[in-house]
């Protein structure tokens, strides 16, 4: 690992931060539908206030080659996952049908199939669930759950899951009776794709299907992570990582649970938003609010008791 001094030197002297600011607008312009400015970018890049490097200069440079690499999937982004997300469903089942219709193949497969939300009513997996109906053109009555009836096919519907945990611990307490159950994801890591499945000890037997699958090199500061392929600044990895958990843990203090997961819950290390709200595993220099920090995307966090809620990283009762 170099020092901090040369790595404040690669910085300063390979990164331009006229060119990342133009390339991030672009991107917000061509790809994001205008969801950041130059204005909320510069208000963002106050937060970085010389407490890392030297030079607050150089720590604006590194948090915006960091925001060059984020991924926002807006509601059109997630519209089309949705249908992606459904014809990978319907392509999994064909080979059941194979020497039929696809008129009949398809409306078999739909008569036999629930589709329902993971997790509760006013959570995530309902919200896309909704996406999922309009786009794919599908009628209520796959929708709608009928407890004393065994479906063939049971799909849960999510939008994001990381680790898989919590997507198996609602599977799980779910009292649905099904031959088959999918876990269908717009998007999940490698790693909660085992996990549902129980592939490395064959004990869940959930089929997982996902739009867009992350894996190590989707994290900022892993081994093979893309953020840092380039050559130029390649060796300035684990410092970009110091500099994350420094500003992090600020960004995340009043978060309660998040407070020891500067770089993101259970070390996520990500750079992805969605329209609605960003990951708690996605880096919080990018959506905490803890002691002034000011966001770049918004998350809206859980609340579970009904007794507490967090406002610009403050808990209320």
């Amino acid at each position: 690992m170099i020092s901090k001094e040369r790595a404040e030197e690669i910085i300063e002297k390979r990164l331009n931060s006229e060119r990342l600011i133009k390339i991030i607008l672009n991107t917000s312009v061509v790809a994001w539908k205008n969801k950041i400015s130059n204005a909320q970018i510069e208000s963002w890049l106050n937060n970085f206030n010389g407490q890392f490097f030297n030079k607050i200069e150089n720590e604006r440079k590194l948090a915006l080659w960091l925001l060059a690499h984020f991924t926002y999937y807006t509601q059109e982004d997630i519209r089309l996952l949705c249908k992606n997300l459904y014809n990978q469903y319907l392509h999994e089942k064909l080979q059941e049908y194979m020497g039929m219709k696809l008129a009949d193949a398809i409306n078999n497969i739909l008569t036999d199939t629930l589709f329902v939300g993971l997790g509760n009513d006013s959570e995530s997996g309902n919200n896309i669930l909704y996406h999922f109906r309009q786009e794919n053109l599908l009628a209520k009555g796959s929708f709608e759950i009928d407890s004393t009836k065994t479906y063939k096919n049971l799909v849960y519907i999510d939008d994001v899951t990381i680790s898989g945990n919590q997507a198996l611990e609602y599977i799980r307490s779910r009292k649905i009776s099904a031959e088959n159950t999918y876990a269908a994801m717009l998007i999940a890591t490698d790693k909660a794709a085992t996990e549902l499945s129980g592939s490395s000890d064959n004990s869940n037997h959930i089929k997982v299907i996902s739009t867009m699958v992350l894996d190590e090199r989707d994290k900022a500061f892993s081994q093979s992570a893309y953020a840092f392929s380039d050559e130029r600044i390649a060796e300035i990895k684990p410092t970009a990582e110091e500099f994350c958990r420094a500003y992090g843990q600020r960004a995340v203090m009043g978060w309660d649970y998040m407070e020891s997961h500067p770089l993101g819950y259970k070390n996520g290390q990500y750079m992805i938003g969605l329209d609605y709200n960003t990951p708690d595993n996605t880096l919080p220099i990018f959506w905490g609010t803890g002691n002034g920090w000011v966001p770049l995307f918004t998350r809206y966090p859980k609340i579970y008791s009904g007794k507490e809620y967090i406002l610009d990283g403050r808990k209320y009762y």
